[in-house]
This record gives C-alpha cells, structure tokens and sequence, in this order.
C-alpha cells in the first residue's frame, strides 16, 4: 500500500513540475513582451526639430496655423517638400491628442481605405500607430501621450517620414 501511494505521489508530482514550470515561462513571456512594447517616451519639439533638420528639412513653427482650429494646441512643428508634409502637435493632455488622432485616422480611412491598401496598426499603453499606403500616397497617423504626429507623401517617398519617426523614438 506505501508503495502505491508513492507512486501515486509520483505520478502527481511529475504532472505539476512541467506545469509550474510551464506557467513561469509564460509569466516571464508577459513581462519581456510589456517592457519591449511597454510606454513609448514623449518626444520634445526640440526633438523634433532637430530629427527634421538631421533628414535635411526645414522645420517651422506653424502653431498659428492650427491654433484657431484646435483650441488644446500648445504647439506645432512642421515641414513640407516637394510632396512631403509632417506635422507635429503638441497637445495640452492626452485627451485632446486621442480626439485630433480619432479625427485624422476617420479622414485617412475614409479617403484610403480601398482592397488595395497597405496597412499597419499598433498600439500599447500611451501609444497608438497607424499607417497606410493607398492610391499613391503613403500617410502615417500616431500618438504618443499628448503628442500627435500626422504625415504623408507620395508612396514611395517616404524614407524622410519613416526617419524622422525613428529619430523621435515613435518608429521601432
């Protein structure tokens, strides 16, 4: 009778060591996976103007452009070439950063949005990024905390966009 029990024992045993250790690894998973794709750090305008000045743009303030429109605008900085435009709000809370990225991700899905399209989604705690490549143009929409980030240009051309965005930190 001992020795059923052991084996019994035994057998129990053997079941929940894989287990747990299964359990462990899934846990560790979580927690490398959250602090790779954790928070992403607000950039500055500062920042961001000198990743636009790096790519060899010229960046203006065009907070007076916008400021009658967005009420919540602390600050815009901007650039346009060729056919190349981005620009970057500063917003006064995250809030009003998730109203105006709602607004211009609506305008790109209903103007781009065809069965032809390329397109990237992402999000995760103060970030959200969208990107799409239709009809010839290639446009980028994200948030980061209170900042909001809208760009386009013709499909193709985008490496001066995709640059600047790694440059800041929103791109990975």
């Amino acid at each position: 009778m001992e020795n059923n029990y052991k084996l019994q024992f035994r057998t129990h045993y053997n079941k929940i060591i894989p287990a747990t250790i299964l359990f462990v690894i899934v846990i560790f998973s979580i927690i490398i996976a959250f602090n790779l794709t954790g928070p992403k750090k607000v950039a500055t305008a500062e920042q961001v103007w000198d990743a636009i000045e790096q790519e060899g743009y010229l960046p203006v303030d065009a907070t007076y452009l916008y400021e009658e429109d967005m009420s919540s605008l602390i600050q815009c900085i901007a650039f346009e070439k060729d056919d190349v435009y981005f620009n970057f709000y500063i917003l006064e809370d995250s809030n009003s950063a998730r109203g105006i990225y709602s607004k211009i991700h609506s305008h790109l899905y209903q103007k781009y949005h065809v069965p032809y399209r390329v397109e990237h989604h992402s999000k995760q705690a103060n970030y959200r990024i969208y990107t799409i490549a239709s009809k010839g143009r290639y446009s980028v929409d994200v948030r980061v905390g209170n900042t909001v980030v809208y760009a386009y240009c013709d499909d193709g051309n985008e490496e001066g966009i995709v640059n600047v965005m790694n440059e800041i930190g929103y791109f990975d």
